[in-house]
């Protein structure tokens, strides 16, 4: 399950408001806990808690992989950018001696990106799980399974 994370309904409902009972209900009760709140308009403090995968993630998307991915995108849009400015300040990405390690690198989604942005830059990915692209992928891209914390390969 992701995380979660507890609103405050005064949060939740000053948008709209509503006195009644709302149920939550969502794509599995195994998956996904159902919430059952009461606004009845007392004055205690009351809070939901919310799965945080729900916000991003589309129910439909199945995999790990899907959601690493997303994951990947929607950090891209929040930072705009694959790489924070300062870091980009110390790192010449177009520079043919730069080489990037994505350890924990997952499916790939980032060093893919990266590497269709700065073709100069050797790009590697490590996971433990081939969740990467085996076949397609960047002239500049190799991904390794391994467990780094036995050793870089």
């Amino acid at each position: 399950m992701g995380a979660k994370v507890s609103i405050p309904h005064s949060v939740l409902h000053s948008a709209r408001k509503r006195s009644s009972r709302t149920i939550s209900k969502h794509a599995s009760p195994t998956e996904y806990e159902q919430t059952l709140t009461d606004h009845s308009g007392d004055s205690r403090v009351s809070s939901t808690t919310v799965d945080l995968s729900l916000l991003c993630f589309n129910a439909h998307q199945k995999t790990a992989s899907d959601r690493m991915t997303c994951n990947h995108f929607a950090l891209k849009a929040l930072f705009e950018g694959n790489v924070m400015p300062v870091i980009k300040q110390h790192i010449d990405f177009s520079s043919t001696s730069t080489a990037v390690l994505d350890i924990g690198c997952g499916s790939g989604s980032w060093v893919m990106d990266m590497a269709t942005e700065y073709p100069s830059t050797q790009f590697i990915g490590i996971d433990q799980l081939p969740l990467f692209p085996h076949d397609i992928r960047p002239a500049n891209v190799t991904f390794k399974q391994a467990d780094v914390l036995t050793g870089l390969p």
